[in-house]
């Protein structure tokens, strides 16, 4: 049943995704919401100072809210740049599901803001393909990525992502190169500007060191045991979507090929922004629910059997539960 209403495109689904956010706002607020202390880097740190103080249900309020946004807006993108063979709310309400999956990604903390700088930067990035301006999505890619990495330092990894997106999508140009670059150091420069200024460079250069990246760190020390069988589901899930979408690959037309394969490319540079850290946490990973979803809705998407849909939806749905609520 649910398999079948989301398939469809009709607005007022959007409406329908309040609820599990409602469900999860009462769980985490109830068992296990908390705020992540400072990180160490400027922008998270100010959000912290202004509302760290305030009553337990503002935050929670702000996090469920940005995920939902989220889902919106990546169900947006997708419709917009034609990256899945048909329109549906699939993609939205997986994300919700996964980025809600554990107690971990609700928490007030860095990436829930950061998820919300990534869709920007995904959007400008379809948008390259083909285009006869595109400098100025450049830089706002670009500057996007500098903004994300005064959350979370290991964020400047995407500028790897960046450039391996310019190559997929467009002829090799220098300026698009350059033009990005001075776009990720803009930020930075005014923070150093700043830091500088109020004469605390020194407390600039620590911040960035407390957030720095390191040696890379195993999945396994990071999730608890009771996760991996509540995880199995929507693992199983977002594998066979991905190898689905793959062997349909070439029925495709250009432009949705590309535009899966800037997904595949942001899902490597999140883990490797993740796992590069000296402090990883298990909120970090919530970075992945973006492709995640892209690839869990494409399954329920365009698998035949609804009863084996519906079925793996429940699975999904169960681990969902017992992670929130037990």
């Amino acid at each position: 049943m649910l398999i079948r209403l989301f398939r469809t495109s009709q607005p007022i689904l959007a409406i329908l995704l309040l609820l599990p956010i409602g469900l999860t706002s009462y769980a985490s607020y109830t068992y296990h919401f908390t705020t992540l202390e400072a990180n160490g880097m400027p922008f998270y740190d100010g959000i912290l100072f202004l509302v760290g103080g305030m009553p337990t249900w503002v935050r929670v309020t702000i996090s469920m809210s940005l995920i939902y946004l989220q889902a919106i807006h990546l169900q947006f993108i997708l419709k917009r740049h034609e990256v899945l063979y048909k329109e549906s709310w699939l993609p939205a309400l997986m994300y919700i599901l996964l980025a809600t999956m554990l107690p971990e990604f609700q928490w007030f903390q860095p990436m829930l803001f950061i998820n919300s700088l990534l869709l920007f930067a995904l959007d400008r990035i379809f948008f390259l393909y083909k285009n006869d301006k595109p400098l100025a999505l450049d830089f706002d890619v670009g500057f996007i990525i500098g903004l994300a990495s005064l959350f979370y330092l290991p964020l400047l990894v995407f500028i790897i992502f960046f450039g391996a997106a310019l190559i997929l999508l467009r002829p090799f140009s220098w300026r698009d190169w350059a033009t990005g670059i001075i776009g990720v150091a803009l930020p930075l420069f005014f923070a150093f500007c700043y830091y500088f200024l109020t004469d605390h460079l020194i407390l600039l250069y620590e911040k960035m060191v407390l957030s720095g990246i390191g040696k890379p760190k195993g999945i396994g020390e990071l999730l608890k045991r009771e996760y991996l069988l509540s995880l199995s589901a929507p693992a199983l899930v977002i594998i066979i979507g991905l190898m689905k979408q793959l062997s349909n690959f070439y029925k495709n037309v250009t432009r949705t090929r590309l535009n899966q394969l800037v997904i595949i490319l942001f899902a490597i540079t999140g883990i490797i922004a993740v796992v590069f850290n000296d402090t990883p946490q298990v909120s970090h990973f919530l970075i992945l629910a973006i492709p995640a979803s892209v690839w869990a809705g494409y399954y329920f998407l365009s698998i035949k059997r609804i009863l084996i849909a519906e079925v793996s939806l429940i699975l999904v749905i169960a681990g969902w539960t017992f992670n929130n609520f037990f």
